[in-house]
């Protein structure tokens, strides 16, 4: 059984990410891009079951960490560039 992800900040980004991607993808051109994308997004949603849905504002953006004991959050980097529209 997979350890369930603890309701803190930086997972709040990963969850409002992989919320943002789920429903961007049904603009997506290729339709096995589109499938693909959903599918994979759905299945890593689960795991933020334990997660806050909460909005996410720019102020989180710019205090997500990936440094330290928080590098396992490097993913984040690219999730916090994708919420800000770049």
């Amino acid at each position: 059984m997979q350890e369930r992800t603890q309701d803190a900040e930086n997972n709040h980004l990963l969850k409002a990410g992989l919320r943002y991607v789920l429903a961007a993808s049904h603009v997506l051109p290729v339709p096995a891009a589109r499938k693909m994308v959903m599918r994979e997004a759905k299945a890593a949603l689960p795991l933020f079951a334990q997660v806050s849905g909460i909005g996410v504002s720019p102020s989180d953006l710019r205090t997500a960490s990936s440094q330290g004991h928080f590098r396992h959050y490097a993913s984040t980097v690219a999730t916090t560039a994708l919420l800000a529209g770049s």
